[in-house]
């Protein structure tokens, strides 16, 4: 059983790694929702200007680096939370190809490890037959959605589209692969 559980990972990381691939570049699923920065030329220079460490940047930001903080910046904070504007970057000031073979194969990797786990707890009811393993692969997609697009739309207010195209994108994935891995782990009904 280790054997095909494996080969049933692999085979449902493939099958993501394919979805992914063509929702994105395909399908253009990956584009909606995300806005163009107006004036980019402009926003870069100062980004090149005032950043030199990439990283994750909240703004406005919060001095955290007291463990103390007091009342008096909390409240500064707060009202310049308040006053806008608000939001976050990821930042990285050295370029890099846009497709690179590196980052393929760490998405690649990824998504067969995130099927491996899946594969796993697949493999432990075969008996309730091909299409409720499929509905439990969805189920996975539907709770990662659920926690990581619900809540960057509700903290970081990531747009409703995005959100929405981000969730069905994993729901259609994890069906495609749910599918591949039920049929390889030998579903019983």
């Amino acid at each position: 059983m280790a054997k095909r559980i494996l080969l049933a990972g692999v085979a449902g990381g493939l099958v993501l790694f394919v979805w992914g691939a063509v929702s994105h570049m395909v399908l253009g699923l990956g584009e909606i929702g995300i806005s163009t920065i107006p004036n980019e030329d402009a926003v870069l220079a100062a980004l090149k200007d005032n950043l030199s460490a990439p990283g994750f940047y909240f703004f406005p930001g919060e001095d955290v680096s007291g463990t103390d903080r007091t009342e008096e910046q909390m409240q500064r904070w707060e009202e310049k939370y308040r006053s806008g504007p608000i939001g976050i970057l990821v930042y990285d000031p050295v370029g890099e190809a846009p497709l690179s073979p590196a980052r393929l194969l760490n998405e690649l990797l990824l998504n067969i490890a995130a099927a491996l786990l899946a594969a796993v707890v697949l493999s432990q009811v075969t008996s309730v037959g091909f299409f409720r393993q499929v509905g439990l692969a969805g189920a996975f997609a539907l709770i990662a959605a659920l926690d990581i697009h619900g809540s960057y739309w509700n903290w970081y207010r990531f747009p409703v589209q995005y959100t929405l195209v981000g969730s069905l994108d994993l729901l259609m994935g994890w069906l495609a692969a749910g599918a591949a891995m039920a049929w390889l782990l030998g579903s019983r009904r």
